[in-house]
Formats: C-alpha cells, structure tokens, sequence
C-alpha cells in the first residue's frame, strides 16, 4: 500500500514554508527530505503486530473488498466479511489483508485524532486545530514531522500546527547518544532518588534549542543547590511576610527607595528578556536569565541590603519597611513563576506554603505568567543599584582576600568616589553601610580598594565578630 507523494513534492515545500520553525535552521532538513524524495510513501508493513488494513480480497478475481464505515474498527485477519457480501463477479469468498500499516501512519494522525476530525467535532476542531505547536527530536523531521504534514494536507488542506520546536538528544559524557542497547544510558531513577525530580530537569533544561546536550552530573548538583537556595530564600522572606501567629502582613507599596526601585526595574527586565525567550522556545535562555537574577542580584544583593528594615524596623520610616514587604512579595513571588516550567515541585510547595491565598489560583502552574510593567522600569534607579552593587562587590571581595566571611562586620568604610558617583552613593549611604555590614561610613579621599566602578575606591577596616548572646 503506498500513498502518493512525489507529485506533490512543490506543495510539500509550500507547507514547510508557512510553518514556524524553532531554531529555524532545522527547516533544511525537511527541504532536503522532500526534495530529495524517490519514491512514494510506502504505508504497508509486513509485521505481526500494527494497526490492520480493513480490507479483504476475493478469492477468484482478487478484487478489493472494503467493509462500511459503521463496522469499524475491524481486523480482517480475524473478522470475517459480512455474510451477504458479495463481490461483482459474484465471488462471497474472501481472504482479508495480512499487512499492517507502518507505525508513521498512525502516528501522523495525532494532530487530527486529538481534534476528533473522524468525527466532525466542528467545535473542537476549530478551537484546537491546526494546534499550536508540535515538540519532537531532529532525527524524526522524514518520518514524523513530514508523513503528518503529508496526512493534515491531503485531509484538511492546512498545516498540522503552526510551530514546530526541534529538540536535540541527551547524550553520555563522552557525546554518544544515550541508548538502552547500548547500555550508556544515565538511569534517571537512581538521579532523582540521590537529587531529586527538579535537579534532573534542570540539567535537561540546559540544553540549547536544536543542540544535543551530555550528561554531567555537576550540572544535576547545581540544580540542587538552586532548590536549596531557592527554600532558604523563601523561607527567610516568609518570616517577614507574617506575623508571629502566621497570619500574612497586609501588603502596601509604602514609599520605595532606591534599592526597592532598582529590583523592581531589574525584575521587569528579566520577565521581559525569559518572556522574549519562551515565546522562542529558547527555554534554557529564559532559566539562565531568572537563576542570575535571583543569585546575584536578588539574593546576593538586595536581600542584604534590606535585611536592616526588618532587624532593626525603628531606625527607618514604617513607609519603607511596607515598601520592602511588598517587593520582596512582589519579585519573589515572580522568580517563583518564572522557574515554575523548569522546576515544578518545589516552586508548587513554596507557592502553596507561602504565596498562595482564598483569591489566588489553586496552583502556581495555572498562575499568570509575570507581566511586563514598564511603569516599573527606572533607569535612575538601575543605574544607582548597579553602582551599589559595584561597590560591594569590591567591598566582599576585600573580605575574602582577609580570608573573613562576606558577612564579617567592618568597622570602617570610607568611600572615595568621583562627583557623581558620590552624589549616588550619598543617597544610598544608609544602604551601603547595612549591607557592607559597616559599623561606620565616610566619603573621603584615600580609598585604595579596587571596586567594579573605575570611579569608586574604598578603604576597609575590619571589626570584630559579635559573639552570639
């Protein structure tokens, strides 16, 4: 049995052409599978197990005899014709079909079965079909992609889906395609057990759109430390979120300051970069996006910088204390949503334990995706986060250098800056100094201490540690 393909080939490229690929350079293997075609799409297999032709012959002239549609489904290596069938020549013996159809054949109907086109859904059909977007691996392009092309253009005359989003393969540590028969294959039983479900994910979205990606078990390892990072994180935001008695705080804006403003404008540029992302496919962009900017700008950084509005709330206007409440609410909240398609379990828990109420959806996984607010971005005040960050920066690093903890108190900082980068840093002394974990500080000359500014130097004394009571 074979279905005509050849003469078709121009319409084939046609329909290649209308379709959305990602990445787009995959789109040559289907130009060169149609083009290169030689024959016609064999659908006959000579197999014990498949999908039966419902089709007999007669047994004089060989004749095709095929059942109605309403005595489908039917095998007729096992069902017999109905007893008044009879042939034209006037024959009532027959010998049903012993080939099976090829198991592209079947599977190139997936699109149409799910729409239920057999049975003139008008509704479903028109609301899920064509479908959005079919996800499958490169070496399937001839086979798959193509015979289900083939089938939507000959029975609907459209496209199967509108995107279609080539993946690569999941290869050893020696680039070799994972194989069971070849027994180089990772067991992800044994992985999730020692990491868990999430970690895997992780390393799996870390592959490049198109691109094939090993194993390493390093990355496995950093998707567990992000989960860990990503409770901790939580959990010491949620202490500021609810009272003692656990009831949540009553979230107001309050009055922003910079830091607030800074994270808020960096948060709006992360949605907008992992959004542009996802709406590509480039998944494991969108994740590297939202994992920096939770590590190094939210937990590194404002996280600190904010610590003494709630440890020592009477030295700041209760203004500023809601404001940080409401932001560490607000872009936590976000990071959450933004990881949720990467990993599912424990951003659904941290949802459920802390951002979830009577008003919001059930699940994190059926939540708004983070939306772009331009009235959020504040290039002012990215500028002065960006130069916070800066200085310390330098300032840790010195810490380092002294063989001290990050978090070890100095007694000291004097800051010796350039005009406007002192102007900024003024505003922001009260920050600088909690988040330096400076007992005092000064702007004057003599900084000798390298920052990430080439305009800003500081000189550092360190303090001593304050024993624990």
């Amino acid at each position: 049995w074979f279905i005509r393909v050849l003469d078709f080939k121009e319409e084939f490229l046609r329909r290649g052409n209308e379709l959305k690929w990602f990445p787009d350079f995959m789109k040559v293997r289907y130009e060169d599978w149609v083009e290169g075609l030689k024959w016609d799409w064999c659908i006959s297999r000579q197999r014990y197990y498949g999908v039966p032709f419902p089709v007999w012959y007669c047994e004089d002239c060989e004749k095709a005899w095929f059942p109605p549609v309403d005595m489908l489904p039917v095998d007729p290596t096992i069902d017999p014709v109905p007893e008044k069938a009879k042939c034209s020549c006037g024959c009532d013996s027959f010998t049903g079909e012993q080939d099976v159809m090829d198991t592209w054949m079947t599977s190139s109907l997936t699109p149409l079965i799910n729409a239920r086109w057999a049975y003139d859904d008008k509704k479903l059909i028109d609301n899920i079909y064509p479908q959005s977007i079919r996800v499958q691996a490169f070496e399937i392009i001839r086979t798959w992609l193509f015979y289900t092309m083939v089938k939507s253009h000959f029975h609907t005359d459209s496209l199967p889906w509108h995107h279609v989003m080539i993946s690569g393969w999941g290869l050893d540590s020696k680039g070799k395609k994972m194989s069971k028969r070849e027994g180089n294959f990772v067991d992800p039983k044994t992985v999730i057990e020692k990491y868990s479900a999430d970690a895997l994910r992780y390393w799996s979205a870390g592959a490049t759109l198109g691109n094939n990606l090993r194993y390493n078990e390093q990355d496995v390892v950093d998707g567990n430390r992000l989960i860990i990072k990503l409770w901790n994180a939580t959990r010491f935001v949620s202490s500021y979120l609810f009272d003692d008695d656990g009831n949540p705080f009553e979230l107001k804006k309050g009055d922003p300051t910079l830091p607030d403003k800074w994270i808020m404008s960096r948060f709006m540029d992360v949605v907008k970069t992992a959004t542009d992302y996802m709406d590509k496919y480039e998944y494991s962009h969108a994740l590297d996006a939202a994992e920096r900017f939770f590590f190094s700008e939210f937990c590194d950084n404002y996280l600190e910088i904010i610590k003494q509005r709630f440890w020592n709330p009477d030295q700041f206007p209760p203004e500023q204390v809601e404001a940080a409440r409401y932001t560490l609410n607000y872009v936590l909240h976000g990071i959450l949503k933004l990881m949720a398609p990467f990993i599912p379990y424990i951003t659904e828990e941290l949802y459920q334990i802390v951002f979830r109420t009577d008003n919001s959806p059930v699940s994190i996984h059926i939540s708004q995706w983070p939306e772009y607010d331009e009235s959020l971005v504040d290039e002012e005040a990215e500028k002065a986060g960006k130069l916070l960050v800066d200085v310390l920066t330098g300032a840790r690093r010195w810490k380092t250098q002294q063989q001290v903890h990050a978090n070890f108190p100095l007694d000291e900082m004097i800051v010796t800056a350039k005009d406007e980068e002192r102007e900024i840093l003024e505003m922001l002394a009260d920050d600088l100094k909690a988040a330096a974990h400076a007992e005092k500080l000064e702007f004057s000359e003599g900084g000798d201490v390298e920052t990430e500014s080439d305009n800003v130097r500081l000189k550092l004394t360190l303090g001593e540690r304050k024993k624990k009571k």
